[in-house]
């Protein structure tokens, strides 16, 4: 009897106070471990473009025969790969890759973007990007913008301001404006969020949510005569 007691006031603090195990929903994911190392064409969903005026070469993956680069990021397999050291960028080299449209229009309580990674930095006017975009790509605001050496990380950037958007994309763009440029890979992309609970998650009145814990403290004590 006193087991179930205590088994009820639990489920009455979670139903009450609106909060439950939530469960993480993935929106994107992409590990980029492809038999094409050209990227042409790139993974579902996702686009590779020139930016820069003067030409260069487009992302590719690492093991492509113009790279013939190491997976550096930490991840597995494969990994998607700009080498401005390359002689085909010896004017310089702009290249954006860009993930599939996501939504985060629903009930979340969080989001974030992780990536694993390495940059490379070798010039002054070189530089590497993470921007977002909730139109489709129309417009696009900074996440990250490096211009400096970054070891081998995980990078996890929280998007949970941007919750309620449907039409969201994530770019990596890469720019050097001179040659030879550095190596920016990266791999393992995803982007995760939170999903809320079942009930209402307002939170319950102070006094009432007291009243609750001193519910589940009295069936703990209960429990344990």
């Amino acid at each position: 009897m006193k087991k179930i007691f205590l088994i009820i006031t639990l489920f009455l603090v979670s139903t009450v106070w609106g909060v439950a195990i939530s469960d993480a929903a993935i929106l994107l994911t992409q590990d980029f471990n492809s038999a094409n190392s050209d990227l042409e064409p790139p993974p579902a969903g996702w686009d590779i473009t020139l930016t820069w005026c003067g030409g260069g070469e487009p992302w590719r993956l690492n093991n492509n025969w113009r790279w013939n680069q190491a997976n550096q990021t930490g991840g597995d397999g494969t990994c998607a790969t700009i080498d401005g050291s390359y002689e085909g960028n010896f004017y310089g080299a702009g290249t954006d890759l860009v993930s599939p449209i996501f939504s985060l229009d629903g009930c979340y309580t969080s989001a974030d973007l992780s990536f694993a990674t390495i940059f490379d930095h070798e010039l002054a006017r070189e530089c590497a990007k993470v921007e977002i975009s909730t139109n489709n790509g129309s417009t696009w605001i900074d996440l990250l913008d490096w211009r400096e050496d970054h070891s081998a990380t995980t990078v996890n950037l929280d998007l949970t301001s941007y919750i309620g958007n449907d039409l969201m994309r994530v770019k990596f763009a890469y720019l050097t404006e001179e040659w030879p440029g550095g190596l920016w890979q990266v791999d393992d992309v995803l982007v995760s969020a939170v999903e809320c609970s079942g009930g209402d998650t307002t939170p319950v009145p102070e006094p009432v949510s007291i009243l609750l814990f001193g519910s589940g403290l009295a069936g703990l004590f209960l429990r344990r005569k």
